[in-house]
Parts: C-alpha cells; sequence; structure tokens
C-alpha cells in the first residue's frame, strides 16, 4: 500500500491504470465517505495521462488520528500540496467530486500556479450565507452526534437516504451494494472530524474568488441535481477564464456512477485542450 507522509498525515494513494514517465497528471479527489477507489471507473481511459487518486484524511487508509487542524480546508490544502511535491508534483490537472471538488476548489484559489486545469463534479464554493453556513453546521452536528453515539452502520443507513442519493437507487444492486461497502469500510471518527472541520458549513466561501481564476474550469452537473446544476452555472458565470457547465443527462449527483460514459468523455476533451495550450 503506498503511503506518503506529508506533515503529520500519511496519505495512501494509488496510481489508477498504468503511469507513464513524463506524462502529465490528473489528481483525482473523492466526496465525503469515498476513497481514491471512485476513480477506478478511469483506469486506461486516458492513456496519455497518469491517474493520481488519494484517501483525504479521515478517509480510506489516509490518517484518521491527527490533530483536528489537519481537518480545516485551510490546512488540508497545504497538506496535499505537501503530498503532491513528495510525489516530484509541481503542475497537475485536478479532478474533484463534491466535498473532494470542494477541496480542489480550495487548492487552486491557494496554489493556482499548480493547477493546469480544474474538474468539479456536483461541488460549491460554498455556502454564501452566514446564516445558512450556520444552519447548515447544526444540521451537520446531528450526524456527528449520530457517528459519534451510534456508530459507522448507523450513520451509513441514515445517510444513503439522503434525497441527494435517490437517483442512485435506479443503479444495479451491485453497484449499490459497492457504495455501501465504501461507506461501511471507514472510520466513524474521520467521518465525525472531516465534517465537523471541513463540511459545506464549516469551510469559507470561496465564491469571492471565482472572478480572479485563471486556469479553465469544467463543472460537471447531473440533469437530475437541480441544485448543482444552479450552482454550476453561476460558478460559470463568474469563472475570470475559460469555463465550461456540461449538464450530464441520465444522472443524479453521483455523476461518475450514473454515466461514467460521460464523465469520461469530457474529462478526455478537457484535458486534450488543456494539454494543447
Amino acid at each position: 500500500m503506498p503511503v506518503v507522509r506529508a506533515n503529520q498525515v500519511c496519505f495512501h494513494y494509488e496510481y489508477i491504470g498504468s503511469f507513464q514517465e513524463g506524462a502529465p497528471t490528473l489528481v483525482c479527489l473523492h466526496g465525503f465517505t469515498g476513497t481514491l477507489h471512485t476513480f477506478d471507473f478511469l483506469a486506461d481511459q486516458l492513456p496519455s495521462m497518469n491517474i493520481l487518486a488519494l484517501d483525504l484524511i479521515g478517509h480510506g487508509q489516509t490518517s484518521v488520528h491527527v490533530p483536528t487542524v489537519h481537518y480545516t480546508m485551510s490546512q488540508v490544502v497545504k497538506d496535499v500540496r505537501a503530498f503532491l511535491e513528495k510525489l516530484g508534483l509541481t503542475g497537475c490537472f485536478l479532478f474533484g467530486y463534491s466535498m473532494g471538488g470542494r477541496v480542489a476548489l480550495a487548492f487552486a484559489t491557494t496554489f493556482p500556479e499548480m493547477v493546469l486545469g480544474l474538474i468539479l463534479e456536483s461541488s460549491t464554493a460554498g455556502i454564501k450565507e452566514a446564516v445558512l453556513r450556520a444552519n447548515r453546521r447544526k444540521q451537520d452536528q446531528k450526524w456527528i452526534r449520530l457517528l459519534r453515539e451510534e456508530g459507522l452502520k448507523a450513520f451509513v443507513l441514515q445517510w444513503q437516504e439522503v434525497p441527494l442519493f435517490a437517483s442512485q437507487k435506479a443503479l444495479p444492486q451491485a453497484v449499490q451494494l459497492s457504495v455501501y461497502q465504501e461507506r461501511m469500510s471507514q472510520n466513524r471518527w474521520g467521518l465525525a472530524n472531516s465534517l465537523a472541520h471541513m463540511g459545506t458549513g464549516a469551510q469559507q466561501n470561496y465564491w469571492s474568488q471565482l472572478a480572479k481564476m485563471e486556469m479553465p474550469l469544467l463543472y460537471l452537473a447531473g440533469e437530475f441535481d437541480a441544485k448543482f446544476c444552479q450552482i454550476g452555472q453561476e460558478m460559470v458565470h463568474l469563472w475570470q477564464n475559460q469555463a465550461k457547465l456540461e449538464v450530464i443527462s441520465g444522472a443524479g449527483h453521483c455523476i461518475h456512477l450514473e454515466n461514467p460514459k460521460a464523465v469520461v468523455d469530457n474529462i478526455k476533451k478537457f484535458v486534450e485542450n488543456g494539454k494543447s495550450k
């Protein structure tokens, strides 16, 4: 199991598919309750690129029991940068899903010189209004209590019923089972810390940064995910450089599960355009 220690965090990572010396790298960041295996669908789909996926803090086989400062968004991006530098990466394309998209955007605003292009799937620049951020923190506290007091299984059984994931009920049973197993493989303390310190209610609002962003942006939203279609539209409108919203048919929040081919095709086009510039 390849692991790199960056600051106080031991990051578990894998190159998905084959590795080519000197090829550009797509760094992939999973969502809440996910792992680097979220991106197994990309194996050998982007033949001219290396695909590097990592478990974010509190998830998969990356560190859980570290000082909580390492769970704050401002520190997460510093730790991810230190991790990438340990692997000799000074520039990459960045792909983040949901929570991983929030990390990817925070990284791109903090270290823009390292990001050749940004791909966000069903993600956000944060909650604009302080009152709504406070409300979200209250909601997240309920989930945190559930994790701490009743355990992982009780949490997962309720989490999978969140309306955001409703369209996943149409997926084959085998796919739904693999999502359940990925969630059940987590550490409840890692998930609780992630929600408490880098949840949407806890993180800063990056909306004011979007007009300054210079790298290209591809935003992917599922047609059944009205909330994130709207967020994607707003983000693309504010983005300084070339930015594109792709609404993917037959998909909700988790597009890479519901229409993986469309995700691959859009990423392929985006990175090819980026490499030719």
